[in-house]
């Protein structure tokens, strides 16, 4: 990966998601649509599990050993350190693979998409949160990126980007919500699609 400061500095990290709660909730609500109630996840750069511990996910890869502790202290044993383009992890063992606002750190992203494809078994599927670069949310992001000490290092995909790259590494089946479609912190609806929402969740199937 890049150089991401969430491994050094991670000391007002979950700050933000207590102070914006409801936005927060609105992204886990998202990403609740497209998971299936019975389906076995690993969540890739999963952080202090402020997604993992909600959705129910109990095994996580993150770089970040300060993140990983505070994941483990929460409940999710299954933590391993490590980086998304090299998974020590069998094939195809897990229902679905998330990356939640991950996927913008990750230098390699197509060798990152194949390892969540040879971990994913024959019916799987990948759930990729992003803030999309060319929404109203993902313009503000881009231009006060280097006033954020996480998001400076960023480099943010637009939707129409990651579904090229999905595609390249045989991903189909699409499937895209979204949220976020203010900047006011209350709980928002989950609308199919995207290019209204800032904060857009696909879907992709393992083909």
């Amino acid at each position: 990966m890049r150089y991401n400061p969430f491994q050094y500095d991670i000391s007002d990290y979950d700050l933000w998601y207590d102070e914006n709660y409801n936005i927060y909730q609105s992204e886990v609500n998202a990403i609740k649509f497209m998971v299936g109630d019975k389906d076995i996840g690993l969540e890739v750069g999963c952080g202090t599990g402020r997604f993992s511990v909600p959705l129910g996910i109990n095994y996580c890869v993150d770089p970040s050993a300060k993140m990983c502790t505070i994941s483990y202290n929460k409940g999710i044993k299954n933590i391993i350190r490590g980086d998304g383009t090299y998974l020590p992890l069998k094939d195809k063992i897990f229902d679905y693979v998330l990356f939640c606002t991950v996927l913008c750190f990750v230098e390699n992203i197509e060798l990152t998409l194949k390892e969540a494809y040879r971990v994913l078994n024959s019916k799987g599927y990948i759930i990729a949160g992003i803030i999309d670069k060319n929404s109203f949310l993902g313009r503000v992001y881009e231009k006060k990126k280097n006033e954020n000490k996480y998001y400076k290092y960023a480099k943010f995909l637009s939707t129409d980007e990651l579904l090229k790259e999905l595609e390249r590494v045989n991903f189909g089946e699409f499937e895209i919500v979204q949220t976020l479609f203010d900047f006011e912190n209350r709980l928002y609806d989950v609308k199919h699609g995207y290019g209204k929402g800032g904060f857009v969740v696909i879907k992709a199937h393992k083909k």
